[in-house]
């Protein structure tokens, strides 16, 4: 490109292209420069820089743009507000070297104009605000979203509560009208016997004040196994954390200790199992008795095992509520014996109050019960699955974070 070529193309631009000298006064300028000020170049040449600066532009100039090329020897995108012949400001960004010429210093200068800087400033600025509106609105949805969420759970939970205490209510009354009516039947025909007999006391109705005796006493252990199957009610009591791989150590060990025939039994239990919120006289009182049934329902002809094991899957948070879903950590707990097991049809009646299926052993048949009642207090739930002679399955989920 010739020199007048490019004296032409820096005639033409629309930057603003100007040097000046270290007293700030014009020493070159392009018809932009000009055009800006409203005056011929060659009344410009000599002039100071001020007439092209507004007042801040002047101070910012003298302060920054200045010293800066100074000392650096150029200046990279910087901001300064020029104004135009009626005073208005001109928002620039400007580009400077400095360089030495004949023994004088040459400070050049290239601005390119921006005048709708503050239509753009604006506009991002409304931009922003428009965003931090949809965002407290999508902060106020979601805040509505969690309440729902948290109202479904708590309904879930409700709904669950109600139909538990329902199937007690039902599972007791049995008791009251069957368990406890058939041995208080037995007490008035022994009784009504020994009355008719001339002789009551005599040495040959011993036995049968024996046996009012052992119905008493039946008597007694089932109205307090009842209360303390209704005992269980969490409703005045708050989840805590529950350190449960040594809970369920320490349950282990307290059926080995209240059994006599579990002294060879042989444990297999997970380790790293996660703490988790709820209650831990009541979940001690759950694993308890899965490991007391295992005991008393072992098999003779080979040594006991109990093998319990844990993982985190996702489950449905929601269990009562239909068409709901929510699929959050759960805790997945099985607990396996080689113990005598149980028909598959009976894997849910294990679970109801005073049932046994096993007559030669005495128990009350609580045991399964408050298992299934712990579990509903901690919404989770309990399985069982079972073939005779193969040893049982129970299966926990335990929401995690409740």
């Amino acid at each position: 490109m010739s020199e007048m070529q490019t004296e032409g193309y820096i005639q033409r631009t629309p930057w603003l292209l100007f040097s000046f000298d270290d007293q700030s006064n014009f020493l070159s300028l392009n018809k932009a420069v000009s055009d800006l000020i409203g005056e011929p170049e060659s009344a410009l040449i000599g002039t100071s820089m001020a007439s092209i600066l507004t007042k801040a532009g002047q101070i910012f100039f003298q302060t920054h743009f200045f010293p800066i090329i100074k000392i650096d020897g150029k200046v990279d995108e910087v901001f300064l507000l020029l104004r135009n012949s009626g005073g208005e400001p001109l928002p620039v960004l400007a580009y400077g070297i400095r360089f030495e010429h004949n023994g004088s210093w040459v400070n050049e200068c290239y601005c390119a104009p921006i005048p709708q800087r503050r239509k753009f400033e604006q506009e991002l600025i409304q931009a922003r605000k428009d965003a931090e509106d949809v965002l407290r609105q999508n902060k106020a949805l979601n805040e509505a979203k969690q309440a729902l969420e948290d109202n479904r759970a708590e309904l879930d939970r409700r709904i669950q509560q109600l139909e538990r205490a329902n199937n007690e209510l039902g599972q007791i009354a049995k008791v009251v009208s069957h368990d406890l009516r058939e041995p208080i039947r037995k007490i008035a025909i022994l009784t009504d016997f020994i009355r008719s007999n001339p002789e009551p006391f005599a040495e040959e109705n011993r036995p049968m004040f024996d046996q009012i005796n052992r119905i008493c006493q039946s008597i007694s252990r089932l109205i307090t196994g009842l209360r303390d199957f209704i005992a269980l009610d969490t409703t005045a009591q708050a989840f805590a954390p529950v350190q449960l791989e040594t809970l369920i150590r320490n349950a282990a060990l307290e059926a080995t200790e209240t059994n006599l025939f579990a002294t060879d039994t042989d444990w297999l239990l997970a380790s790293h199992v996660p703490d988790v919120l709820g209650y831990a006289p009541q979940l001690h009182l759950l694993f308890y008795h899965l490991f007391d049934n295992a005991i008393r329902f072992r098999r003779t002809d080979v040594p006991l095992r109990v093998q319990l094991t844990a993982e985190v899957i996702k489950e449905n948070k929601f269990v009562a509520v239909e068409e709901t879903y929510q699929y959050t950590d759960h805790l997945r707990i099985r607990v396996r014996d080689n113990g005598k097991g149980f028909p598959a049809r009976y894997r849910s009646d294990v679970f109801l109050l005073l049932k046994r299926l096993d007559k030669t052993t005495p128990t009350l048949g609580l045991g399964l019960a408050i298992c299934r009642k712990i579990m509903g207090n901690h919404y989770g739930t309990i399985t069982a699955d079972s073939q005779p002679g193969e040893g049982t399955t129970f299966t926990i989920l335990l929401p995690l974070g409740t």
